[in-house]
This record gives structure tokens, sequence and C-alpha cells, in this order.
């Protein structure tokens, strides 16, 4: 990520998936893993492997080895537990 910070890169992807071309879907920038290179999201709305698709080959225009990843979060017995998919 030479040529972008987080902070940056976050804002890009931010203002593309807020376009109206994802009018159905919410998406939430959760954090961004550099050991990995993932971007992970919450998604509300509309979310299938179109949607999805087009969110990770957004990521690879900015640099190749960027990857998407949702973060699910699901309510069991009062505690919020997260899953990475």
């Amino acid at each position: 990520m030479s040529d972008y910070t987080v902070k940056s890169l976050k804002k890009k992807f931010m203002d593309f998936a807020n376009s109206d071309e994802f009018a159905e879907t919410l998406i939430e920038w959760h954090h961004y893993s550099g050991d990995t290179k993932q971007v992970f999201v919450r998604a509300e709305g509309r979310w299938d492997n179109e949607v999805k698709d087009k969110l990770g080959d957004y990521l690879k225009t900015i640099h190749k080895r960027l990857l998407l990843s949702r973060v699910i979060t699901r309510k069991r017995e009062s505690e919020d537990v997260e899953e990475y998919v």
C-alpha cells in the first residue's frame, strides 16, 4: 500500500460503496488488515455475489492484492459475536 494510506483507501472505497450503484446496500467500513491486505466491511441490505464482486474488483483497481471480507454480527445469548467471511 505504498501509494495509499489506510485513510485514503477508506475514503475512496466508501465513496464507491455508497454510490448510487449500490443503492440497496449499506456498507460500513470495519477495519483494514495490513498483514493480509484485507478490507473488512459490514453490510446491510442487498449482499450477493454481484455486489461482493463489484466491490472486490474495485479494491483491486487500487491495489492488486487487496481483498474484501464481510463481518457478520450475530446475537447469541446477550453477547455480540463477530464472524469473518
